[in-house]
């Protein structure tokens, strides 16, 4: 329960520690630690869950944060100056040198190629010393069995949380007996978490407003600024690193967790009611003291670290106000950045916080996880972005901002649909912008779903990245295309793929330098870039064929440089340009829009209304009943052609109604066309073209059904001693002063039949087998006003159809209603035997 108050928190540190704002929006560091002129204050806990309490198997666990790719100059004790780079995450990783030859850091601290991996998938330091030995050849094939060895499937429970609205976090500093802060404040981390420059105002910006990160209600030091200590734990520092198979991992969550509880009513936060918190509901950091291992990777770190990861607790998740905690969700890192070619180093950068955040709202992992490839490389936080910088500042200060992919997959924003042809469509910074291009249709919308299932889309997204805002930190500023395809795993090996990722950068040049590992991004990633590449269809390097080799059709030519804004042209072919892929209309009426710009003309297409036209979009309607289809383009921008037809195919089209003017002063056309009763009709919508190519333009076709006996007076003749047909009373109405109720239900949409008897008997009218609920009735009279009841029935022995037997005057005229009850429609068969 929420108990007590933690006091005497936010100690100044001498070195101007607090955390600022620079330009661009991103975090400043703090200056080195060990100057502090007072330390912060710490509480001293007792909280220290034994580890036979806990579940005996390690509860699953993020890869954590891709260590810091940069390469960075590291000595020898000898004096030797030597160039390394560090890859990998918490479950698999290493170093190596520029030309991608494998090395490790012996016992005596000397760094030394590595020629063979050991049977736990760890590097094995050869003889030979960097720097002085020639690389042996053995060394470039060894991150590759690295992997093999220690890679292991992300078992990740997802929860059910969104990306949107108001969530709340909550930030724990813990400290150890032997291991204190280096320095850090609560105010610098609520500032780091909560602040406009921190992980809350990167997901404002990124989400476009409809994401809040804001501080949990709390009582420890300053109350409500989201963060809770620092708490001295009853132990020494458990210090392991990246190896989450250790079970003090889970048992320093569990405890930091605990020891917050007199400070935080977690109770509270259970939004649902359910006893459980999801992340969205409360999201819960603990901030390690000591150092962060994936700075510099676990061979270079200046003393006790973790690695900065995600994971939820699942069984170990404590049971605090009657609530669970953590089971499927929360982040640790620790406080400080360190590494020998950085030392003393700097407080934790946004960078690895921000990218860890996202997998608690959900997000997967771009980067490749088994390091075959860069996965998208540095162009989004989810990738290699999350260690982006500017000028000299350090690495993580200015992570990149989310990709369009991940923006529209959490809501933030929904990308535009191109069709047909599309000029000069405006290309605003994306950082400041939420506009993005989608070419090709995604009819599902984004339905692949992390840990949950796949989608169905192939599409392209278009976006104009500049070094702006979180997007300063970027290799390159253009016009940037993805390749997605939702239809891959699940899990989040979705971009480990190096041929078939969920998303892929379309590298600009026609390289495949994405496909390879390390690659930091470039400006040949881009539109125009490096390369000057300012178009992208089928038949350009790269091409815009689809994983199956099939063309897309889709075609972008980018309008200019780097600038802000920026326009493209795109081009994608519409759906229903061809008489075959007709889009079909839902009887009985409704109004579709689209356009015809880029729309073609089919060899042997007939001309609509008489002219040539030459940019023709195709519907087609299957008549429910025999009836009357109007139809107008009433509406749309340019000066149309409408056309009707039947026919099995384009060569085979018989023009049932054309037009070309609703009047003399109207471009736009209007037609009624009679249509029989399970035909489908296409229907063409063209540009008039008086000599200079068709017009074009936007779309609108208003239809509207009725059947032919919609009306008393348009009723359907029955004749002979027996007889059957079909038809339906889709797109019927009621008439004024029409019958209110049949068979003593509330009748809708009615049809009408008269049958004129021949001789005198017995007339059974049987609507059985009908799809809907039927009412019936048997009238004489001629006029509405004139109609007298004979009979009538509403369901017929067991069934929902109707049937009535009536007693017939030789040469007298009945009027026969078909109806539903209140407002159902159908198909329906009528027979009558007389």
């Amino acid at each position: 329960m929420h108990r007590s108050t933690l006091r005497g928190l936010g100690g100044a540190l001498a070195g101007g520690l607090a955390l600022g704002v620079t330009a661009g929006g991103t975090a400043a560091l703090p200056a080195a630690s060990g100057t502090s002129a007072s330390a912060p204050a710490v509480v001293q806990v007792s909280t220290d869950t034994p580890l036979s309490a806990l579940p005996s198997t390690a509860a699953p666990r993020n890869p954590g944060v891709p260590v810091d790719p940069f390469p960075h100059r590291v000595t020898q004790p000898d004096g030797t100056v030597v160039t390394v780079r560090a890859w990998g995450d918490s479950q698999t990783g290493g170093y190596q040198t520029r030309g991608g030859y494998a090395v490790t850091k012996d016992a005596a601290g000397v760094w030394r190629y590595v020629v063979r991996v050991g049977p736990t998938g760890r590097a094995v330091a050869s003889s030979l010393e960097v720097g002085k030995a020639s690389p042996p050849a053995a060394a470039r094939g060894v991150r590759r069995q690295v992997v093999a060895r220690t890679a292991t499937p992300a078992l990740v429970e997802r929860s059910p949380g969104t990306g949107t609205g108001t969530q709340p976090g909550l930030v724990i500093l813990v400290s150890f007996a032997d291991q204190p802060s280096l320095g850090t404040t609560e105010d610098q981390w609520s500032q780091a978490f909560f602040g406009p420059s921190g992980v809350s105002g990167y997901y404002t910006q990124n989400s476009f407003g409809k994401l809040a990160l804001t501080p949990a209600a709390e009582s420890g030091g300053v109350a409500n600024n989201g963060v809770v200590g620092w708490l001295q734990l009853p132990y020494d520092h458990p210090d392991f690193k990246d190896d989450f198979s250790n079970p003090a991992e889970v048992k320093l969550a569990v405890d930091a967790i605990k020891a917050a509880n007199p400070y935080v009513d977690y109770g509270s936060f259970d939004g649902d009611h359910n006893g459980v918190l999801s992340p969205s509901e409360l999201h819960v950091t603990v901030i390690v003291a000591g150092y962060e291992t994936s700075y510099g990777g676990d061979l270079d770190t200046c003393g006790n670290s973790v690695w900065g990861h995600q994971g939820g607790l699942y069984a170990a998740a404590p049971r605090v106000d009657g609530t669970v905690v953590n089971r499927a969700g929360g982040t640790m890192f620790g406080e400080y950045m360190c590494a020998g070619f950085d030392s003393p180093g700097h407080m934790s950068t946004m960078g690895i916080m921000a990218h860890e955040m996202g997998h608690d709202l959900g997000f997967p992992d771009l980067y490749d996880i088994d390091y075959s490839s860069a996965g998208i490389s540095r162009w989004s936080l989810m990738s290699g972005g999350s260690w982006n910088y500017v000028g000299t500042a350090a690495h993580g200060t200015t992570p990149a901002g989310l990709d369009a992919f991940s923006k529209s997959y959490q809501g933030w924003i929904t990308p535009v649909p191109i069709e047909g042809q599309v000029d000069n469509a405006p290309l605003p910074a994306s950082a400041t912008s939420p506009t993005a291009y989608r070419l090709l249709a995604n009819p599902k919308g984004v339905d692949w779903k992390f840990e949950s299932h796949k989608g169905t889309g192939e599409y392209y997204l278009v976006e104009n990245r500049q070094l702006v805002g979180y997007d300063a930190g970027l290799p390159a500023c253009g016009v940037i295309v993805y390749h997605v395809d939702e239809s891959v795993r699940r899990s989040n090996k979705a971009n480990a793929d190096d041929v078939h990722r969920l998303l892929d950068v379309v590298e600009a040049d026609g390289s495949t330098s994405m496909d390879t590992y390390p690659y930091p991004g470039g400006p040949g990633d881009v539109f125009p870039g490096s390369s000057g590449h300012v178009d992208f269809n089928d038949g350009t390097s790269p091409s815009a064929v689809l994983y199956s080799g099939a063309p897309s059709g889709v075609g972008m030519h980018v309008n200019g440089g780097c600038a802000d804004p920026q326009s493209a042209n795109f081009f994608v072919p519409l759906a229903n340009d061809a008489f075959g892929s007709a889009t079909p209309l839902a009887a009985p009426r409704g109004q579709v829009t689209g356009g015809n710009n880029g729309a073609t003309k089919e060899t042997g297409e007939p001309a609509v209304a008489g002219n040539a036209g030459g940019a023709s979009v195709w519907w087609s309607f299957t008549a429910p009943a025999t009836g009357a289809l109007r139809l107008s383009t009433s509406g749309s921008t340019f000066d149309t052609l409408l056309g009707v037809y039947r026919g099995s195919s384009v060569a085979a089209a018989t023009e049932v109604a054309g037009n070309d003017n609703a009047s003399p002063t109207d471009p736009t056309s209007a037609l009624v066309a009679t249509v029989r009763r399970g035909v489908t009709y296409r229907i063409a919508v063209d540009g008039l073209n008086a000599g200079a190519g068709a017009s074009q333009g936007a779309v609108s076709l208003g239809y509207t059904y009725a059947p032919a006996n919609d009306d008393l007076k348009g009723a359907t003749s029955l004749s002979g001693k027996h007889g059957r047909q079909g038809s339906s009373t889709v797109g019927a109405s009621k008439e004024r002063k029409e019958p209110r109720k049949i068979a003593g239900q509330r009748s809708g949409r009615t049809v009408w039949y008269e049958y004129r008897a021949h001789r005198a008997g017995r007339l059974t009218v049987d609507l059985s087998g009908s799809k809907f609920d039927t009412l019936l009735g048997v009238y004489t009279g001629s006029r509405m006003k004139k109609l007298h009841l004979v009979t009538a029935d509403d369901n017929h022995g067991r069934g929902r159809s109707s049937r009535v037997t009536v007693a017939v005057q030789k040469g007298q005229t009945y009027r026969i209603a078909v109806a539903g009850v209140k407002t159902a429609v159908g198909s329906f068969r009528i027979s009558w035997h007389l």
